[in-house]
């Protein structure tokens, strides 16, 4: 599953969960371009995204109102008032990277992007294809510091989304 699948998949079931959710959701060059299918898949998921964004609170490639840091947009930033909650999460799936390089790059990017004081409503996520290659380079990250981040992992498959939080054991 391409990065821009996990994108689509994870919002999709993050306006399920959250009626009132606005977000923004940042799709860059390198998803659009490749290998055949995968330039067919990018932009099949860009035009859902823009089908999406036509009638749900979401922004493509625009920085949230809200996001107060201006070192990194993070693949999706999204808010619901509601429920109180803040997800910043980065997106993985895959591509010619090497698949360690993607966890150091994801975990990297969601650190960058923490608020400088630590809030249990805002959610830090990273989100990858349910596929065992991907949870074993999940597993690499210790127990302690994902619960010490507020870290989760959203593990998207084709019939949904299986979300681990940090103090659960996979």
């Amino acid at each position: 599953m391409y990065q821009a699948a996990v994108k689509l998949r994870l919002l999709n079931y993050l306006f399920n969960l959250h009626p009132d959710l606005e977000a923004t959701v940042d799709i860059d060059g390198m998803e659009l371009r490749g290998k055949e299918r995968k330039q067919q898949i990018g932009q099949i998921c860009k035009t859902r995204l823009q089908n999406l964004s036509q009638t749900k609170q979401l922004q493509i490639n625009k920085t949230h109102p809200s996001y107060k840091n201006s070192k990194k947009r993070p693949d999706i930033f999204a808010l619901s008032k509601h429920s109180n909650l803040t997800y910043i999460i980065e997106c993985e799936g895959a591509g010619s990277q090497q698949m360690n390089v993607k966890m150091y790059s994801a975990l990297s990017q969601i650190i960058i992007n923490m608020k400088n004081s630590m809030n249990p409503n805002d959610i830090y996520g990273i989100a990858v294809p349910n596929k065992q290659a991907y949870t074993n380079q999940l597993r690499k990250i210790p127990q302690h510091i994902r619960q010490l981040l507020n870290i989760h992992f959203f593990l998207i498959e084709r019939s949904g989304v299986k979300i681990i939080e940090p103090n659960q054991s996979f």
